[in-house]
């Protein structure tokens, strides 16, 4: 009988889902990398041969991971990515050369891997979890692709991650700040040792722009596991020459290479620094990878695809979606309102989730913005939109309206937003996915597929 997406959908809806509802202390790490490695072996270990691009970090890890497979598939390399989460549809999250896994195929996979995993006995306490099945499913898909190198975005953490029982060429860990606290440690220190986790002895590291003392922490991880250890904005030294709300262009300079004018579709300082992370993370697999080339590091970049970040709708008035759900993803949201949108009237469309760190969201945003509406996002984890306006007033933000629906929240944004405004969505990967499925037909399709 052919497996049908809905099919496939609803049983990863019948797996624990960590996304959905984190545990209130630090994850479950008892026999976690075991049962991946229990499931990988029942289905032949097909992560054994993949070699693997292993990315971790608290903010800019899923835009270094697009753009490093975007340089690779760019230099001719069949490049796999594995991304997590997903806006709208879980099959976003397994790519081979931008392209989603196909329905159907991800539909078999979903049946084939249920029936191998329930008739190898790995139910109740052995079933996997919701990413631990989508994790083996992509290494299971670009296996069976025969991709030549494959890039893996951590979920969570990095040490005890599902994603680490990969076998990576290259640990890349981009900038570390505050999220999850309650699973990975309440201080910086703390969650950088989590992420260090992905240092495999042998294996160089790639490190983004970390606090001093962040760096310092890795750097000794690295130190003691004998291990190449590269910071990449030492290596690799940018230069803005101009940005629009739709990118933005600048040059490179490395040891090796200059780069005298890159276009990036990504906006945000932040963003030129996650291009300067992957350009260190190219140059460093180049002598093993020859076809990594300085062309293919402009074409990968300007192709790069990475949706929902500080993303541009040309639309009266516009709309800027952006997934910023921590402090860190604020302030950078914050600066790229003052920067590119100084005269704009900004209305902020707000929905978090319970476990992020309201008062640094709120601190940071509330300056750019002339009204607000707070909604929920379609989670079990969202905070109330009541909770979420008594705390924003609380904060000092100006009368908001309260909209439950996200699709009514961004209704009244856009009709009560002057067309020489701006409406901003943010507060959540949930709701920007949501918002997406209004203003971008692809991901309107992918939200009817189940």
């Amino acid at each position: 009988m052919t497996a049908s997406i809905r099919w496939a959908l609803h049983y990863l809806d019948s797996l624990i889902n960590h996304e959905r509802q984190l545990p209130a202390g630090p994850l479950p790490r008892d026999l976690k990398l075991q049962r991946m490695r229990l499931l990988l072996h029942t289905l032949g270990e097909p992560h054994a041969t993949l070699p693997v691009i292993h990315v971790a970090g608290t903010k800019g890890k899923g835009s270094t991971a697009a753009m490093i497979a975007s340089v690779c598939q760019h230099a001719g390399l069949r490049t796999g990515l594995y991304i997590s989460p997903h806006l709208v549809s879980p099959r976003e999250r397994i790519r081979i050369d931008s392209h989603l896994i196909e329905k159907h195929t991800f539909s078999q996979l979903v049946r084939e891997l249920a029936e191998r995993f329930a008739s190898a006995g790995h139910d109740g306490s052995r079933a996997p979890t919701y990413f631990e099945f989508l994790t083996v499913l992509a290494f299971t898909h670009f296996h069976r692709s025969r991709v030549d190198l494959a890039v893996m975005e951590v979920g969570l953490g990095g040490r005890y991650d599902a994603t680490r029982v990969c076998h990576p060429i290259l640990s890349v860990i981009t900038p570390i700040s505050h999220d999850h606290t309650k699973q990975l440690g309440a201080d910086l220190l703390s969650i950088a040792r989590e992420k260090a986790g992905i240092f495999v002895p042998g294996v160089p590291a790639v490190v983004g722009a970390q606090r001093p003392y962040v760096r310092r922490i890795l750097r000794r991880h690295g130190r003691d596991l004998g291990i190449p250890f590269i910071g990449a904005l030492r290596w690799c030294t940018t230069t803005a020459l101009s940005t629009t709300p739709q990118g933005q262009c600048f040059s490179a300079r490395t040891p090796c290479r200059h780069y005298p004018a890159l276009e990036l579709p990504l906006v945000g300082g932040h963003q030129r620094d996650n291009a300067a992370t992957v350009i260190a993370a190219i140059e460093t697999l180049s002598p093993v990878y020859p076809v990594l080339t300085p062309r293919a590091v402009t074409r990968g970049l300007a192709h790069v695809h990475w949706p929902g970040r500080m993303q541009y709708f040309d639309v009266e008035p516009p709309v800027l979606v952006d997934c910023a759900h921590n402090g860190a993803s604020a302030q950078a949201l914050a600066r790229h309102l003052k920067k590119t949108f100084p005269h704009r009237e900004v209305t902020l469309v707000l929905g978090v989730l319970r476990d992020k760190d309201l008062p640094r969201i709120a601190r940071a945003l509330l300056p750019c913005i002339r009204r607000l509406v707070v909604t929920e996002p379609r989670s079990p984890r969202s905070l109330p939109s009541a909770t979420l306006c008594y705390k924003m007033v609380n904060y000092g933000a100006p009368q908001p309206t309260l909209l439950h629906s996200s699709d009514d929240a961004l209704a009244w944004a856009r009709t009560h937003t002057p067309v020489s405004g701006l409406v901003c969505v943010t507060g959540s990967v949930y709701l920007a996915g949501e918002a997406l499925q209004g203003l971008h037909p692809q991901f309107a399709a992918l939200a009817h597929e189940g």
